[in-house]
């Protein structure tokens, strides 16, 4: 782990209420979500997987996951987003089913390795050495194994700094949040990250953007959540909209 890696304990609690207590944070839960039960069948109808989520933050979706059965373990290198995931796992009445590690994805113990399913959703744009960190993740998948990677989406926010005219910003072309915010410090190129998955072999299955026009929106306390969630979801796997996402989801499989 490099020492600018971005670590969430100073921003545990800013981080649950400005996401997941938000709209936004609800829709990138659930297309994420769907779109990985869709391409991914083998997580609902077969037997337990063995599944690392790396870089659980608040076990949302790795809950999830352990509910249908599958035998997780979780890491963060954040201590107090790792608790909060304890605790929603004891909530359930499963933390005794799964395994908690303080540690970056990075720093995890050589021998942790050949799961079926990887996990890994909005992590890689904080950290330093992205290309590395998914060579990481790599080596830990089963030959057969299936990545599940959600990044946040350069392009994204450029289109957004276009369409309020802040056009000075969009030409020096710095998109790196500030301290303290969260704004990724490594917003990602989409074309960049592909290169670095076929490089490394990995077949992409399915790719679909999340939140594709919600961040766009001028007014939005008209239409119900329900109904957000549906055209998001209608809409994230077509282009344009996919490659405008603020976030990325690929999912792709290892070679046997």
């Amino acid at each position: 782990m490099s020492e600018k890696d971005k670590n969430f304990d100073d921003l545990s609690e800013q981080f649950a209420r400005n996401i997941y207590d938000q709209p936004k944070g609800k829709i990138r839960l659930e297309v994420l979500w769907q779109h990985l039960q869709k391409v991914f069948p083998e997580s609902t109808n077969s037997s337990a997987l063995r599944v690392l989520d790396a870089g659980c933050g608040m076990g949302h979706i790795a809950i999830r996951l352990a509910e249908q059965g599958h035998e997780m373990t979780l890491c963060d290198v954040s201590q107090k987003m790792l608790q909060h995931s304890e605790k929603v796992f004891q909530k359930k009445s499963l933390k005794d089913s799964a395994r908690f590690i303080h540690s970056s994805l990075q720093g995890l113990p050589s021998d942790l390795k050949y799961f079926d399913l990887i996990t890994c959703h909005a992590v890689v744009e904080w950290l330093d050495d992205p290309q590395q960190a998914l060579s990481e993740l790599f080596n830990r998948l089963a030959p057969g194994g299936i990545l599940s990677l959600m990044f946040y989406n350069k392009t994204s926010l450029v289109m957004r700094n276009l369409i309020r005219g802040n056009l000075y910003k969009v030409a020096s072309g710095e998109f790196s949040g500030e301290a303290g915010g969260l704004t990724p410090t490594q917003p990602l190129e989409p074309q960049l990250v592909y290169g670095w998955l076929e490089t490394l072999g990995m077949n992409i299955i399915s790719r679909a953007g999340i939140r594709t026009f919600y961040d766009y929106m001028t007014r939005r306390d008209h239409i119900s959540i329900e109904d957000l969630i549906e055209m998001e979801i209608s809409l994230s796997e077509q282009e344009p909209y996919l490659s405008l996402g603020r976030y990325i989801h690929v999912v792709c499989r290892k070679p046997v």
